[in-house]
């Protein structure tokens, strides 16, 4: 959650774009069948967010991490309009 603020510029339906997010955001499987219902958590979307703090064009994250990242300690949880 690198930056002190992320602008949300849109979603992202692509299956490439939310395979990515999912990558970039999970963890290894701990078991060997662990990922045999990825199906039932995989997105239907990814957010498409430009940070400041970085120096990619946009990142994309899960709606999920969002929400992580939001309520992370020490952040005042706001969203601005």
């Amino acid at each position: 959650y690198s930056g002190h603020y992320v602008i949300l510029c849109g979603i992202s339906r692509d299956e490439n774009d939310i395979e990515y997010a999912q990558l970039k955001s999970s963890s290894p499987p701990q078991h060997e069948n662990e990922n045999e219902n990825d199906d039932n958590n995989r997105p239907e979307y990814v957010m498409v967010l430009k940070n400041p703090g970085t120096c990619r064009k946009t990142e994309l994250v899960t709606p999920e991490i969002f929400e992580k990242a939001r309520r992370a300690k020490g952040t005042d949880e706001d969203v601005i309009f």
